[in-house]
Parts: structure tokens; sequence; C-alpha cells
């Protein structure tokens, strides 16, 4: 006999345990869906964070190529490149990661690049669909490996042989050095007058001498014993930052006497940056006369020559001549930089009207052109 009662307490039974295997299906579809979900966004994050992970090395990468081939000067470049931070790097930095730094407006942690001192460069990039997802790369750049622009006196007399002639004048506000030769003071049978800052003030008459009659600051060096016996590579590397064969294999511009003449480089539209000047027959003596205007404040110009060089007329030489020979000053122009030879020689005393004048402009310029900042080895860090 069938119970009323029992199938329907069978059926609510049944009811009971559908809704429960339903409310776990749909617990189990959710915790799925949830997953899929989590695991999705996870992904799409990881895309993402790629995306701009790749994006950063890529602006990186374009501006140190950029910044090698663009002329320019370190801080001049990087000032106004878009999602690129310049900063100091400390030798011992704190474990701030890249993006506190690109971020920070707090010296104390990105303070600016210094000559000299090697510098951080950090770019950020995004991703390109979700510009929220950000990422940062760098790379330390070491500075020129040269002597700075505090280092090179205006004029550099090595004068290991013969005896010093020339008159000049040399003008150097930026630091307490004007002249520097490794001959003694009897040695110098030209004349010379030097300019420095004196308590505050510029181009304040610091030493002068006249024939015989002189009186020598501190900021002339005389005398100096490791100068004077500097070896002729020696002297390549201080003028340089390396070896004339060196400068040579690297130089812009190359002039052989022997075929070719001065005019490859006065006439040449652009100027090369740096220029050697040599004659490849053993036997003939090399005497170059620059009486021509070259280089500028910006794009200064690297002239080394083995041999002689006589200024004559009334030329603007902007950046750094380094002979091997001699310096034959007849002329009334100028050169803001440096000049750097094995000694000097012509006029009698009172002749010539030539001047010197140091700028660390363009010395800071004319030591990134011979030695380019480089890649510090395993500095490309990302965060």
């Amino acid at each position: 006999m069938n119970n009323p009662v029992f199938f329907r307490q069978r059926g609510v039974a049944t009811l009971v345990t559908a809704v429960a295997l339903t409310l776990i299906a749909s617990l189990g579809v959710f915790y799925l869906s949830r997953n899929v979900i989590i695991e999705t966004r996870t992904i799409g994050n990881s895309l993402a964070a790629q995306r701009a992970l790749l994006n950063a090395e890529g602006r990186l990468a374009t501006e140190l190529q950029g910044f090698r081939t663009s002329n320019q000067t370190l801080t001049a470049y990087f000032s106004n490149r878009p999602n690129i931070k310049l900063c100091l790097a400390d030798p011992n930095p704190p474990a701030h990661p890249n993006r506190t730094l690109y971020h920070t407006s707090d010296a104390a942690l990105c303070p600016p690049p210094q000559n000299g001192r090697p510098a951080l460069v950090i770019a950020r990039g995004t991703d390109t669909i979700d510009s929220q997802a950000e990422r940062y790369v760098s790379m330390v750049l070491t500075p020129p490996s040269g002597l700075g622009s505090q280092a090179i006196a205006p004029m550099v007399i090595q004068g290991a042989t013969g005896t010093i002639a020339g008159n000049a004048s040399i003008v150097n506000n930026d630091s307490n050095l004007t002249i520097w030769t490794g001959r003694r003071l009897d040695e110098i049978t030209g004349s010379f007058s030097t300019f420095i800052q004196i308590n505050g003030q510029n181009n304040q008459k610091s030493s002068e001498k006249i024939g015989n009659t002189y009186t020598i600051g501190p900021d002339v060096v005389l005398n100096d014993y490791n100068l004077r016996n500097l070896s002729p590579a020696g002297l390549d590397v201080l003028a340089l930052g390396k070896t004339r064969d060196e400068f040579r294999a690297s130089a812009d511009m190359t002039i052989d006497l022997r075929t070719e003449s001065l005019a490859k480089l006065t006439g040449a539209n652009p100027q090369p940056r740096t220029v050697y000047i040599f004659n490849s027959d053993p036997n003939a003596s090399v005497n170059v006369t620059l009486n021509s205007s070259l280089g500028s404040a910006t794009e200064p110009i690297v002239i080394a020559v083995a041999g002689n060089v006589n200024f004559t007329g009334s030329p603007t030489i902007y950046g750094r001549v380094y002979a091997t020979g001699n310096l034959d000053f007849q002329g009334g122009g100028n050169v803001y930089g440096s000049v750097i030879a094995g000694g000097m020689s012509g006029a009698s005393a009172g002749g010539g009207n030539f001047t010197i004048y140091a700028n660390a402009q363009v010395t800071t310029r004319v030591e990134e052109i011979l030695n380019p900042p480089v890649y510090r080895h395993r500095t490309w860090r990302d965060w």
C-alpha cells in the first residue's frame, strides 16, 4: 500500500539533494571561473609588464645610441629627453629602485650628474595598452677617462729638448693653473703674461716674464721633472688620452702632407672633430701653419700634429692643439681650450700677441670627444 507521507518525504529529500548538488556545482563553477579570471588577469598583467619592460629597454637603447652619435655633452643630450632621467651614479647607492629614483625630487636620492663622475641614465617604459603598467631600466655611463677640464693647463710644454721660446698670454679663470712645463725659468727665452681669478675678480694678472724680468705666481708650474721625462708615448696619452696610433686610427680626418695639403681641413664642411696630420716620408720635416679659424664653443676640434705647429695671422681656434714637436706663436690669434707640445720656439721676447683662454665647456667637450662615456659592465638593471 502506498503511503502519501513517504512519497512527500522522498520528494523533499530529492529536492534538497538536487539543490545541494546544484549549489555545489555552482560553487565549483564559480571557483573555477574565479581562478580563470585571476589567471587571466595575472597573464594580462605579466604581458603588460613585459611590454612596458620592452618599451623601457628599447627607449634606453635608442637614447644611448642617439647620445653616442649626437656630438653633445651628456647633460645637454639627456636633459630634455622624454621618459628619461639623469642622476649622479653613487658608487655606493642606497637600495632604491629605479622607480623611486625616477620619480623623486629629492636631490639626495637623485643628485644631478657631475663632471668626471659616473652618471645613471634611467628610462621609463609604459605598456602600449595599459598606460598604468610601467617598468624602469637604467645604465651607468662611465665618464671620459682623460684628465678632465681642471687638470690640463691651457699651455702644457714638455720642454724635454731644446730651449723654450715664444710669446703668449694665457687666461684661466676656471682654475689656478695656466702654464705647466718641464723646463726651468732660465730656459724660457720668450715672454708671457698670465691672468687668473683673484679674490673673485676675473682676468687679474698673476705672472709675467719679459726678457730677464719676471714675476712668477703659483699658477705657473716650472721644472716639472716628471713632465720633462715623459716618453713620446706618455706625452701622447697626456694630450690625447690614447697613443698616437690609436688617435690616428679613430680620427675623423687624417692628412698626409706627402700627398695632401691643409686645404683638406680648412675646406671641409662640416669640419671634423679630430684631425691627425703627419708626413709618411720619414725624412720630411713637418711644419704645419695654422692661420684659419677652426671649431666652435659647442663643436671644438682636436688637432694632433706629428711635428711642429706655427700659429700665424689671427685665427680663432676652439679645442686642443697638440704638437709632438714645437709650437711657434707668431700671430695675434686666440685658442679657446689648450695647447700641448714638446717645446716652444719662435719669436724673441716681445714678438707676437697670441692669447690662450682656458674654457671649461670646450675642454670638457674635448675630453668627451677623445674619451667618450662608456657603459659600465653589468649595470643594465630592471625593477
